[in-house]
């Protein structure tokens, strides 16, 4: 495969394809990272630069890890009033 792209494109046809590869491939993980740290995880870099569009996809799906500052994000505590007992 790689000397029949020597022999179609010559020696640039190899580099260009890298390319195009990598640079998608760092964008995606950057965002990846990005997303996933404003949800509170920690990496996430190398699903986006192996998955790209997809890996963006299942990091926009991952649940907020943490509450936010200002109390909104997923409620994790019970929230159910205690019982009325004796006082």
């Amino acid at each position: 495969m790689i000397e029949f792209a020597f022999r179609i494109g010559g020696i640039g046809a190899v580099p260009s394809a890298m390319l195009m590869f990598f640079i998608p491939g760092i964008i995606c993980g950057c965002l990846c990272k990005k997303l996933a740290a404003k949800k509170g995880y920690i990496g996430y870099f190398w699903t986006g630069f192996f998955l790209m569009l997809l890996g963006l996809i299942y990091v926009g799906f991952l649940p907020m890890e943490f509450e936010a500052a200002d109390g909104h994000g997923l409620e994790d505590e019970d929230t159910t009033p205690p019982p009325d007992g004796p006082r």
